[in-house]
């Protein structure tokens, strides 16, 4: 039931009943919204005695928009039971289209959709973790321990040389000083070697 309508009918206010009741198969032309506040109205003897206003047509050949208002303007001069179920028969006609589609819409079956399904992506376990920050590592670290590996060899073939250069020659390497120049002691050593081979080539 409207509230307005309950408020105004224990109020016993006519006059705002009929301003709901005249728009009210404007609405819903099945007047099933409004049944249960013209029963409840009905209850409470609010409904006036009809009077005659507008000459009332009884073939449904002759209802239409313009019939239709001039009801509503009678029922707002008298607001009496048999002529709002007059209008409600009326209403079947003039809105027979609008009825038809409320209908339609409501013996239409709904259609249910299927809610879509949720994929929960599963979380990578620790052993699938650790393998992949190893394999990764791994790539990162490739470049430089093969660097570290041509500049082992190329140190080890500069170190092969230098042993076999001495081994030919017989010679020792001087260590040189911080200036680039040789010790006193490297050079007297080397200038009494050449002696001792001097005196030794003499005889």
């Amino acid at each position: 039931m409207h509230e307005q309508v309950k408020k105004y009918a224990d109020e016993g206010n006519i006059k705002g009943l009929k301003y709901i009741f005249v728009d009210a198969l404007d609405v819903d032309p099945t007047f099933e919204k409004y049944r249960e506040d013209f029963h409840y109205c009905k209850g409470l003897n609010l409904f006036e005695p009809n009077r005659e206003l507008s000459p009332k047509k009884q073939n449904s050949s002759d209802w239409n928009m313009e019939y239709w208002k001039a009801l509503k303007l009678d029922l707002l001069e008298n607001l009496s039971e048999e002529r709002l179920q007059h209008m409600r028969e009326v209403a079947t006609v003039i809105y027979a289209d609008k009825i038809a589609r409320k209908k339609e819409t409501q013996s239409a079956p709904k259609e249910i959709k299927p809610e879509p399904a949720v994929k929960v992506p599963s979380a990578p376990t620790n052993v699938d973790a650790t393998a992949k920050t190893s394999a990764n590592e791994k790539q990162e670290r490739e470049p430089e321990v093969k660097k570290r590996i041509v500049e082992s060899e190329s140190i080890q073939q500069t170190q092969t040389i230098n042993k076999t250069h001495r081994v030919v020659t017989g010679m020792r390497t001087v260590p040189k000083k911080a200036d680039g120049t040789l010790p006193i002691a490297a050079i007297a050593g080397v200038a009494i070697a050449a002696l001792i081979l001097l005196m030794f080539l003499r005889k």
